[in-house]
């Protein structure tokens, strides 16, 4: 069943404030320069798309499908998350800056062996996001056989985009 993205994104983060463990995240662009992201934990995927309004607005539609996970796995090993970076991080991360590539990468490798909170947990002044996987094939990754899903959600998407944004598919109108 398709609902509006802001409905989706609405129940994935108050999982993920659940249970902030063994969530993984690509997002991407297709061909007709739609957003796409693809978001799981544990066997659950949601696949969402979206159009930029501006730049503090996207619209769109998803869905949860049910699909094998382990492609996730294979391309991220590190989870997804919300990551708090201690004093002693950020000290480390300004002196790994001026120290060469190989100390960054390993304060970074470091603060990424943090387990991810929910957002009502955060305690530091700054977290760490992600990582996000990004892919121009999105929904390939996934299945080939949501190649219809793919469909029904930009149609979706397009229906919504000339019923109330108009100027998005056509700058002159």
């Amino acid at each position: 069943m398709i609902h509006p993205a802001e409905k989706i994104k609405e129940k994935i983060i108050k999982r993920y404030n659940s249970n902030p463990d063994g969530w993984r995240i690509i997002f991407g662009k297709d061909n007709y320069g739609h957003y796409n992201t693809a978001i799981t934990q544990e066997t659950d995927i949601w696949i969402i798309k979206e159009e930029q309004i501006n730049p503090y607005k996207h619209v769109g539609f998803g869905t949860e499908i049910s699909t094998d996970t382990d492609i996730f796995k294979k391309i991220s090993p590190h989870t997804f998350g919300l990551r708090p970076v201690s004093d002693k991080q950020i000290e480390n991360l300004s002196k790994g800056l001026n120290l060469g590539n190989k100390k960054f990468k390993n304060i970074f490798s470091d603060i990424m062996r943090n387990n991810p909170v929910s957002t009502d947990k955060i305690d530091t002044s700054i977290v760490l996001q992600g990582p996000i996987v990004s892919s121009e094939r999105t929904t390939n990754i996934i299945s080939q056989k949501n190649k219809e899903l793919d469909a029904k959600l930009r149609r979706e998407l397009k229906k919504l985009l000339y019923k109330k944004y108009p100027q998005t598919l056509n700058p002159y109108s």
